[in-house]
Formats: C-alpha cells, sequence, structure tokens
C-alpha cells in the first residue's frame, strides 16, 4: 500500500511525501542484529496530457530483504513489489516530460506486536515530480 501527503505544489513542481507500507509473510524480531533492508526506486510510468491538464503516474519498485523470526542469516527472504500513484498539473498548453526524484529516506517496522516482533514495514521517501 502506498500513501501520498503533498508536501508542495507549484505550476510545474509537486513535492510529496510517499509511505510504502508492505505486510510480510513471516515476522522479524525489532531486537535481532540484521534488520530489514528496504530499496525503493521512484520513476515514470505514464504521462499524458487530457485538456490542459498532464497527468503523471509515478511507479515505485520497492524491494525488502529480512531475516524471519525462524530463520536463520544465511537464508534472508526477500519481497518484491509494486506501487503506482498518480499527480495532476493544471494549465498546461504542451506535454512536458516529467521527471522523478527522490530523498534518501527512513524505515520503520510496522505491524509490531507486544513482543517486539514486527509482522510490517513501512519506507518513507519525499519525492519530487516536475514537468517541463
Amino acid at each position: 500500500m502506498i500513501d501520498i501527503t503533498t508536501v508542495s505544489a507549484a505550476a510545474t513542481t509537486q513535492v510529496v511525501t510517499c509511505n510504502v507500507t508492505e505486510r510480510l509473510c513471516q515476522r522479524y524480531y525489532l531486537t535481532a542484529s540484521i534488520q530489514p533492508a528496504v530499496n525503493v526506486t521512484y520513476s515514470v510510468d505514464d504521462y499524458k496530457l487530457v485538456g490542459t491538464t498532464e497527468y503523471v503516474t509515478v511507479k515505485a519498485s520497492v524491494t525488502i530483504t529480512y531475516v524471519p523470526t525462524n530463520g536463520s542469516h544465511c537464508c534472508p527472504r526477500t519481497n518484491i513489489f509494486t506501487e503506482y500513484f498518480t499527480v495532476a498539473f493544471t494549465d498546461v498548453t504542451a506535454l512536458a516530460v516529467p521527471t522523478v526524484t527522490e530523498s534518501d529516506g527512513i524505515v520503520e517496522p510496522d505491524y509490531v506486536n507486544c513482543c517486539d516482533v514486527a509482522g510490517g514495514i513501512s519506507a518513507i521517501n519525499v519525492v519530487t515530480i516536475s514537468i517541463g
């Protein structure tokens, strides 16, 4: 799941906070010496001009590698998935090629129970989408 919060919006640039949350197949310990590694890459998937509005679809490619509670550090699990979101720019006169840049983000455990065991993970990044 991906949640988008607008930080700022201008005529040709939008800055959003992206929170990608994934429930994992197996749980992991918050106190383990090896914590999950998360890689999120944002790219332009599609863009089109409808009237005077340009719609830009952004793809988030996510890879999570972690050691489950009953697993060995020699055999980590990997989850790979993709999420999408769309932003719109209004008062556009011609189709412009969009660009996407991302900042270094943070990774937090999610779906945590009372025994310091997490069943999911969240990756939060600031993403800038520009046209023109």
